[in-house]
């Protein structure tokens, strides 16, 4: 009787120790309790978001579709990281940090676009705040890297600003259609803080390359001082190719005579690809898909036997379903000129 009745005090002691072990943990650190953690760092700035996945109008979000946070967890435990919703689209993660310091997070996307925009979203850790940008597109042919739809608009900016106006140009897509080499070109019509108007002609072959109808220079940036005859300056080229590898390039030559610092002669232009299917950040908006193409310059003036030299280069990024998105330009001592997206509405 003594041993039952001692069997018995024990179970009961043990069942009563185990059930405050249980609300112990919930209500201190450790995997049962609440992690504590932060978005910013010592000095509380946010570490950049990089946003995976395309985002596609009406079409919901999958696997592929998500956001990698830099958390800085300080005890283990529960913890749940969300978002505001915006556009019919949320973010959310909940799970166990099983280790302090800092860690990358995927924050998984939810819902569906509602609307071709760009939006911000407003993430929250125990009170800690950071925020992200991502664009969603139009379904079908404008969710490619050159969106050309009539009404389609991009409103870029210098950075940092030209000494002198413009510093700002909106381009839109015309109705104008034109039909060169059996393609057909749609007209882009430029129009600055001066009110200054200009035409670019771009077209797209549903095979993944793009193409411009114009000189070989920058787009919305000249180099040479001219190019004779200007009747017959321009020429139809490839200026991207999805199915190109990293690394691979492909030459465009000039027609007519260029003129460059009072010299006549000759002009190429050679692009490469140096990145593809990457994130990219312009003006504070992560862009998940991403192609780069650098675009080199050359002259070679009359007479010369030396060969091409580069006289200027330029890197251009286009994002899926949104379109150019930066250009950035190498100056020297190290400094950088930028054109760089501000806002896009992709009908």
């Amino acid at each position: 009787m003594k041993k039952t009745t001692l069997f018995f005090s024990l179970f009961l002691i043990a069942i009563f120790f185990n059930a405050c072990s249980k609300e112990l943990s919930l209500e201190t650190t450790g995997l049962g309790g609440s992690a504590k953690g932060t978005l910013t760092d010592s000095a509380g700035n946010c570490k950049n978001i990089i946003v995976k996945g395309g985002y596609v109008v009406g079409q919901s979000v999958g696997d592929s579709n998500y956001a990698l946070v830099n958390v800085k967890f300080t005890a283990q435990g529960k913890y749940k990281i969300t978002s505001d919703t915006v556009n019919g689209l949320w973010f959310v993660d909940s799970g166990f940090a099983t280790q302090t310091g800092a860690l990358l997070v995927k924050v998984r996307a939810k819902g569906k676009p509602i609307l071709p925009q760009k939006s911000d979203f407003v993430l929250t850790l125990n009170g800690s705040v950071c925020t992200f940008s991502l664009s969603s597109a139009n379904p079908g042919a404008n969710n490619d890297y050159f969106p050309n739809t009539f009404g389609s608009s991009w409103t870029y900016r210098f950075v940092p600003p030209l000494q002198t106006p413009p510093n700002w140009f909106t381009t839109t897509v015309l109705t104008n259609t034109y039909r060169i080499d059996t393609l057909t070109y749609f007209e882009f019509q430029q129009v600055d803080s001066m009110n200054n108007k200009s035409s670019y002609y771009f077209a797209k072959d549903g095979k993944g390359n793009y193409y411009a109808y114009s000189t070989i220079e920058f787009d919305y940036t000249t180099v040479l001082d001219s190019i004779v005859p200007v009747a017959k300056s321009y020429v139809s080229y490839p200026f991207m190719k999805e199915s190109a590898n990293v690394g691979e390039n492909w030459t465009v030559s000039q027609p007519g005579t260029s003129w460059y610092k009072g010299q006549s002669g000759t002009s190429q232009a050679v692009f490469t690809v140096i990145q593809k299917g990457t994130p990219y950040v312009a003006g504070g908006t992560t862009y998940s898909d991403v192609i780069a193409m650098k675009r080199e310059i050359q002259f070679k003036a009359s007479g010369s036997t030396t060969g091409f030299a580069k006289i200027a280069e330029g890197t251009a990024y286009y994002a899926r379903g949104t379109g150019l998105v930066d250009q950035v330009f190498p100056r020297s001592g190290g400094t950088t000129q930028a054109i760089t997206l501000k806002t896009a509405t992709i009908k």
